[in-house]
């Protein structure tokens, strides 16, 4: 007896039901979890071991190690570290995923207390005009990026490049002729003598650079400064959007805006967005970890989660002393769900909430954590294996200070100039010298009190303000280490990460002052007033600070010859195509390629 055909088409619609029906929950996490551990074990099994092969030769013969070696050696075995870690949590599953995902009972309060109310300050459909400033921005901050995507290599950026990313030439020390010193996909993950491979970055624009090599039709010697910047270019510029969406998060749309156009037109920003090294990504991550776990602490969410724990992961990835802003951050959500879960007061609803949250947090730490470590963990251990002596060592100096007040404000760099006064006596004298842009640089400091007391005045939305306060301090906790404990060189940009939440401050006080300055003189009109006193502010940081927006309007910083850095008894030379060549310092430096 056949099937009406109406029978014969539902039955692949009711299977596809079924199908979805069957796979939720546990059994489609315990699908994608073997999957994922059949993909590791496959991995593991696939690669050169580190008992065979040359690398087993050098381990038997006592030779210097390359950066295969470790990614060979640490490499597997913390991959097979990493691999237990996975099986197991996708076999305790049946234990902990009740506790994860346990539901609170019907209207249970978010954490201000009230049932099934959003504390999303961009909760609410963002409008038109609100997306067209903001495309106006990203499209500002395009163009001041592009502008100097071709400058000349930085002395940091020469470093990342000759060993991880682009390689180099040199003359042959037993032939003395040139051969080309190769930068392998090991080198660009593995290989970090010196503590300076931003893993992350050294990945991207080493593919980055193969991409352009295969459609170039070129060898692994020719280089190309676009190519290698374009991972930083893209970072750069989706961090302001990401500035934009973290303030959106507990701020209003003004207050967003604002210091998305701070950050987009910002020099020290604009400067480090492109560079070759971690900070573009550390200047992307951070605001995001900000938004996801102001949204995971609100809402609980998976994604929320997960986003924060992907977060994370990056800046690490990018910058190992983002483990700074990393801890506090973490920290702090850890206490305000023991917090939450001890102030429930018996209430089964907070109780189950914080509870869930808690369990979320410590799962996808533990996942984060153990990726982080794969991915990382070799070139941590070359450089531990490496390390030596730093020439130069950090001491808290007010010519320091200075300089983090006044980049982190104005992007204006305080240069001593070679004066053999003290810090204090060049301080004063470029204070009466430049009046005006000393009178800005504290007026964003202030701006950046009031808006760190607006959020405290705010008491429904205590937990933002533990969190932010807590990351506001991630700088000065790092230079205390690096002061007291480290006792390693520590350079302002390294502190990048602090350049999103400082400007956020700004941006709520500014805010802050600004309703009030409307409220009290133009109450009629206060929001028109309010927004002329924020552009007359931003108009006066434009005008003194180090005026970006004048590279529009002349040539760009274009590399026209080589650029010498000296380092030990070579000069290292990069010409304008990207090709790097290392010679004696007793040679001359020639004008063009010389190989």
């Amino acid at each position: 007896m056949t099937r009406p055909p109406q029978q014969e088409a539902a039955a692949p619609a009711r299977f596809t039901r079924t199908l979805r029906g069957w796979l939720r929950g546990r059994r489609l996490f315990y699908l994608i979890g073997g999957v994922v551990l059949a993909v590791c074990a496959r991995v593991l099994r696939a690669m050169e071991h580190p008992w065979e092969g040359k690398t087993a030769l050098r381990i038997e013969k006592g030779y210097d190690w390359i950066g295969v070696d470790y990614l060979r050696f640490y490499g597997f075995w913390i991959g097979v570290g990493v691999t237990t870690v996975l099986g197991l949590f996708v076999l305790t599953a049946r234990w902990w995923w009740p506790r994860a995902n346990a539901a609170p009972p019907p209207g249970s309060p978010d954490d201000n207390g009230e049932p099934g109310a959003s504390r999303d300050a961009a909760g609410s459909r963002s409008s038109r005009a609100v997306w067209l400033c903001l495309g106006g921005i990203v499209l500002l901050a395009t163009a001041l990026r592009v502008m100097q995507v071709d400058r000349l290599v930085l002395r940091d950026e020469q470093d990342s490049l000759r060993y991880h990313v682009s390689g180099f030439f040199e003359r042959d020390v037993h032939t003395g002729e040139p051969v080309f010193r190769e930068v392998t996909w090991p080198d660009a993950f593995a290989w970090n003598p010196g503590g300076n491979n931003p893993v992350l970055m050294s990945v991207s624009a080493r593919a980055s650079l193969a991409l352009w090599q295969k459609f170039a039709g070129k060898g692994p010697e020719f280089a190309n400064r676009l190519a290698m910047r374009m991972p930083a270019l893209l970072a750069g510029i989706a961090a302001i959007a990401a500035i934009w969406w973290f303030v959106s998060r507990f701020a209003g749309q003004r207050a967003a805006l604002v210091t998305a156009f701070i950050a987009a037109v910002h020099p020290y920003l604009i400067t480090h967005s492109l560079e070759m090294r971690g900070y573009p990504f550390v200047l992307l991550a951070a605001p995001l970890a900000l938004g996801f776990a102001l949204l995971a602490l609100r809402h609980g969410c998976w994604r929320h989660w997960v986003g924060l724990g992907a977060s994370l992961f990056v800046m690490l990835s990018a910058y190992l002393g983002s483990a700074f802003f990393a801890l506090p951050l973490a920290l702090g959500i850890l206490g305000i769900l023991a917090a939450r879960l001890r102030g429930s007061g018996g209430d089964p609803a907070l109780a189950a909430r914080a509870g869930r949250d808690l369990w979320r947090l410590l799962l996808v730490g533990v996942v984060t954590f153990a990726l982080y470590v794969q991915f990382e963990g070799p070139s941590v251990i070359c450089f531990y294996d490496h390390r030596e002596k730093f020439p130069w060592v950090f001491r808290m100096r007010l010519n320091w200070w200075l300089t983090f007040w006044t980049e982190n404000t104005t992007g204006r760099l305080f240069n001593r100039g070679g004066n053999a006064d003290s810090d204090a006596a060049v301080f004063l004298a470029k204070l009466r010298e430049t009046p005006v842009y000393w009178m800005l640089a504290t007026v964003m400091l202030a701006l950046a009190g009031a808006g760190l007391a607006r959020l405290w005045r705010e008491k429904a939305d205590r937990a933002t303000a533990i969190l932010i306060s807590a990351v506001a301090l991630s700088p000065f906790i790092q230079v205390m280490a690096h002061a007291f404990i480290l006792h390693r060189v520590l350079f302002f940009y390294y502190l990048i990460y602090w350049a999103p939440v400082f400007l956020a401050l700004v941006a709520l006080g500014l805010d802050g002052v600004a309703n009030a300055v409307a409220r009290r003189w133009f109450p009629a009109q206060s929001h028109a007033a309010g927004a002329a006193v924020i552009c007359l502010f931003l108009g006066f940081f434009v005008w003194k600070a180090p005026a970006p927006l004048a590279v529009l309007m002349k040539k760009p910083l274009h590399q026209n010859g080589p650029v010498v850095i000296d380092r030990g008894k070579s000069h290292w030379i990069v010409y304008p195509e990207g090709r790097m060549i290392r010679i004696s310092k007793e040679e001359p430096v020639p004008e063009t390629f010389p190989w």
